[in-house]
């Protein structure tokens, strides 16, 4: 079908409760499926939009077996696989396979916060917190048993693995650190080859913070680390920092990057958890800190969760509702979907509804 512009460049489309069905306005994750579908993880369901349609499960309507929904991962197959308070569950479309210590040896946990998904569809569980609140190390899945690692029978320097990410060369990566309004109380960057341990952290390497927020990979396999001190540049020898986020800006959260190999920054919107100042969103080119976006500019929240590009070039960004140090709601949250060339999508027509069309800024 042919592509067409749904607005002027460099406009926001924003996404509520109050202007289509997404079921709350706080997102935890988004991902987009092999057919271009939107999977929105929310504190109140999953839902699924194709650009046009809402479909929205939870545990009145569906197996799904919790309503909060804290990550989202996609195999190759392009079944869903969906963290929710300790418990996985796998969708294929039509049915729900729910993983839990009742049916499985998963281990006994209270919340996960990422997955990841290996070239040979092994599942990677980050920020996994056990029941007493405490950190388990990293969690993998082969689709018939689960094996925990952490300090006493691998590699790892602590069990506070906060994010994972999966290279061309099949390669674990492992940032380490625990969020506390921004990354903290890490012991820094672990790479994992299914047989070896390899550990880089200020002592043995150019890594500027041991706490690590995000991470991603570029077009030629470097590895984008994001830290508060920092957005690093790895490429396996060497190690290449640029200068620190804009100050007041807000606490590092997560990291995207898009064709042109510009990094998109997603921001707490405040420091130490509070505050009317911050932003949602840097942008870093190949040479310098390009542009900042904040609510003022049509972003729904300054607190950005999560940071997901189409195959359009289009930055579907969920966010969550911001309030000060009062605990006045400063912005009510939602998704935003933006392109700097104007939005680009792959349907011929567009049915407007009054009552759900998202407004534009």
């Amino acid at each position: 079908s042919e592509t067409i512009p749904l607005d002027e460049k460099g406009e926001w489309i924003v996404y509520n409760n109050s202007n289509s069905e997404l079921p709350s306005n706080s997102i935890n994750c988004l991902v987009i499926d092999e057919d271009n579908t939107k999977w929105i993880g929310t504190d109140n369901g999953l839902a699924k939009f194709d650009g046009n349609t809402w479909e929205i499960f939870d545990t009145l309507n569906s197996d799904i077996p919790s309503n909060y929904i804290s990550c989202i991962a996609i195999d190759q197959f392009n079944n869903k696989w969906i963290g929710t308070f300790g418990k996985l569950a796998k969708f294929d479309g039509s049915k729900w396979e729910v993983y839990d210590t009742t049916n499985s040896e998963i281990p006994s946990i209270d919340y996960f916060g990422e997955i990841a998904i290996d070239h040979d569809d092994n599942k990677w569980l980050a920020d996994v917190r056990a029941k007493d609140f405490s950190k388990l190390g990293l969690v993998k899945y082969d689709n018939n048993s689960w094996t925990v690692y952490d300090t006493v029978n691998s590699g790892l320097p602590t069990n506070n693995v906060f994010c994972v990410e999966v290279d061309e060369d099949n390669n674990k990566w492992i940032g380490t650190a625990v969020y506390l309004w921004g990354p903290a109380a890490g012991k820094g960057l672990v790479k994992f080859d299914d047989t070896t341990w390899t550990m880089y952290n200020e002592v043995n390497s150019e890594l500027p913070n041991n706490s690590i927020a995000d991470l991603a990979f570029d077009s030629e396999n470097n590895l984008w680390l994001l830290t508060q001190d920092g957005l690093t540049k790895f490429d396996g020898i060497s190690w290449n920092t640029e200068e620190r986020l804009v100050d007041n800006c807000g606490d590092v959260y997560c990291l995207a990057i898009d064709s042109q190999n510009k990094k998109w920054i997603g921001l707490n919107g405040q420091t130490n958890g509070y505050g009317t100042n911050g932003c949602g969103i840097s942008i870093f080119n190949k040479i310098e800190w390009e542009k900042i976006y904040a609510s003022s500019d049509g972003l729904p929240s300054n607190m950005v969760r999560c940071i997901t590009i189409d195959k359009y070039g289009n930055k579907w960004i969920g966010t969550t509702p911001q309030i000060d140090g009062e605990f006045a709601k400063l912005s009510d949250g939602g998704f935003a979907v933006y392109n700097e060339e104007g939005i680009i999508t792959n349907v011929e027509t567009i049915e407007k509804k009054e009552s759900l069309t998202p407004p534009k800024f």
